[in-house]
């Protein structure tokens, strides 16, 4: 069976809720790194990156937060120069960013972020015989 790629992009306008999908995710890394079930070079790819932490800052988000991207991006070194430090660094971060959320406004919960938009059927073909690529569904959060 032939598998379909899908995209899936999140849209957040509001701060306060990109600032908690953000320290959610951090959790979330920081749990999976500990258990192995995720790798610092994965979690890198994910969220820890000079990329990620120079979108962030453009976005505004706390500079608290900003500094957890940045030491989720020294976790390779932890894991490499001391890896008996590792849980503890990634304690330590988990407990940083469950701070960061406890200090956020509460969550609306009208507002949901993941919701799709219909894609329309597109023809299998395009009339010169190459596949035709796959509309992007939009995923967002209403502000």
């Amino acid at each position: 069976m032939k598998q379909i790629a899908r995209a899936m992009t999140i849209q957040i306008e509001d701060k306060t809720e990109i600032e908690r999908l953000l320290a959610l995710l951090h959790i979330g890394l920081c749990v999976a790194i500990g258990q192995g079930i995720v790798s610092v070079a994965a979690a890198e790819d994910y969220l820890y990156s000079p990329y990620t932490l120079e979108k962030l800052a453009e976005l505004g988000v706390s500079p608290q937060l900003r500094r957890l991207v940045q030491l989720g991006a020294e976790l390779e070194d932890v894991a490499s120069l001391l890896p008996e430090k590792l849980d503890e660094s990634l304690a330590e971060m988990q407990q940083a960013a469950l701070e960061i959320l406890q200090t956020l406004p509460p969550h609306n919960p009208n507002q949901q972020w993941v919701q799709t938009v219909p894609t329309p059927p597109r023809p299998a073909n395009a009339p010169n015989g190459t596949p035709t690529p796959t509309r992007r569904a939009k995923i967002y959060a209403a502000a």
